[in-house]
């Protein structure tokens, strides 16, 4: 009996457990899906016992050529190869002319789990499992593709084309390139490429989020409106004053706004720990103590409006949806990043960081993400030290939070909204004034 076990091969019986496991999972999405159609013809389609076995088909063939010559290897590859283009013929013959199917996915989801078998086979265990995980996931999501695409148009297809085109065509030319302005040797090209593409990927993001999850509720649309554009977000909150109807619609308002403010303050936040991350300049409690900062005004921003339960909106968001892809707002973008950027190197040179600080907070009423850009690439270079960087950083923030007060003004917003929502918005804006002026003691 002992010489019996000795002589089992083991290793070769885990791998064909292993090789059922991974087709039988792609083999559990096919079957639920023909369930799900409930189509007679289709009562004998391969499910979980025909895709693991079939993956078990594709192990044996490679662990059986460990016991013939070399010379036999390739005439028992070749023949289990046979068998499962056989098996694979067949099926799509009988799916084609007898059931009247003509769709290739299921076919092709058995000669992977054929190959899953191989690479199981091979001693690539993780590789495949991995894979099978991959392609059942890719199976299952075949509806929520199908919604979305039928939610997509042409234009926007093409917009992230384009995308693609100035990331992976025309990114790694500028990126290898160490190009600065002739005059005053300050603005690099590739600094300006990377927040070109970064305001059109956020844009088009943002877009399709709104598009797609729109009746979701406006926290979503305030959210990812302010991911790009917090100005323009409130802007459009404060026209459903006018445009809509709805009675006690200003608590709605005042939500988005606070919301599209809070999503601003996580971007910044997103933006300097991405920056720490990579380079980390300066002692870590520096970069902590901002950190806390903008934790501590996130929390006093959603503490604004948990206090607040507005009734369900039904107010129409078509109107807050523009183009996928608006190359004008991200040059004026870029424009407002060049003016911040000159103004704020000269102003270190003549004014050393008092006169960053007051670019910080001036600059952030026009554009806080150009002014993070150019203090963080300030800080890079070693031009600034890093305490004064971050200080500068929130109190553009602060300011960035206080502007919305302007647009309010601009459009004439009933005084009950600057009631109802200025408060909230000096609550978010306290912890990063108060932690910037910290900042400046620590200098």
């Amino acid at each position: 009996m002992g010489n019996f076990l000795d002589s089992v091969e083991w290793e070769i019986l885990v791998k064909l457990v292993i090789a059922f496991a991974t087709g039988a999972l792609i083999g559990t999405e096919r079957e639920k899906a023909r369930l799900e159609r409930k189509d007679e013809n289709l009562a004998d389609f391969p499910g979980v016992r025909s895709f693991g076995l079939m993956s078990i088909l594709g192990a044996l063939s490679i662990c059986l050529t460990k016991f013939f010559p070399e010379a036999v290897t390739l005439i028992v590859l070749g023949s289990m190869l046979t068998i499962s283009i056989l098996i694979l013929a067949s099926f799509t013959l009988y799916r084609v002319y007898y059931a009247k199917e003509h769709g290739i996915t299921t076919p092709i989801a058995l000669a992977l789990a054929y190959l899953l078998g191989v690479l199981v086979g091979a001693g690539l265990l993780l590789e495949a499992v991995a894979t099978s995980i991959f392609v059942t996931f890719i199976l299952a999501i075949k509806l929520t593709v199908e919604r979305a695409l039928r939610g997509i148009t042409y234009k926007e297809l093409l917009s992230a084309l384009q995308i693609g085109i100035m990331v992976f065509l025309l990114g790694p030319f500028v990126l290898n390139q160490d190009l600065t302005d002739p005059i005053f040797h300050l603005v690099s090209f590739r600094t300006l490429y990377i927040f070109f593409v970064a305001i059109l990927c956020i844009s088009y993001l943002s877009y399709m989020v709104l598009k797609l999850r729109s009746s979701s509720g406006l926290e979503i649309v305030s959210f990812f409106g302010g991911l790009v554009n917090s100005e323009a977000t409130t802007v459009s909150f404060t026209r459903l004053c006018f445009k809509s109807s709805l009675e006690n619609i200003t608590p709605v308002v005042s939500r988005g706004v606070i919301v599209a403010n809070l999503a601003m303050i996580s971007r910044n936040f997103f933006l300097v720990l991405l920056f720490f991350s990579l380079l980390k300049r300066g002692t870590p409690d520096i970069w902590y103590f901002s950190f806390l900062a903008f934790t501590t005004s996130l929390l006093t921003g959603y503490a604004t409006i948990a206090l607040v339960s507005p009734k369900k909106s039904r107010v129409k968001l078509e109107d807050m949806l523009e183009s996928p892809l608006s190359y004008r707002i991200a040059f004026k973008a870029c424009i407002v990043f060049l003016v911040v950027l000159t103004a704020t190197a000269l102003a270190v040179k003549h004014l050393g960081e008092v006169g960053v600080l007051a670019v910080g907070g001036i600059g952030g009423i026009a554009s806080t993400t150009a002014v993070i850009f150019t203090i963080l690439s300030l800080i890079e270079r070693g031009s600034i030290e890093v305490s004064a960087g971050l200080a500068a950083i929130l109190l553009s923030t602060a300011t960035a939070v206080l502007n919305k007060f302007l647009y309010l003004k601009a459009l004439k917003a009933p005084r009950v909204l600057f009631k109802d929502l200025g408060w909230r918005l000096v609550f978010t804006s306290i912890p990063l004034f108060l932690s910037s002026i910290l900042l400046l003691y620590a200098l």
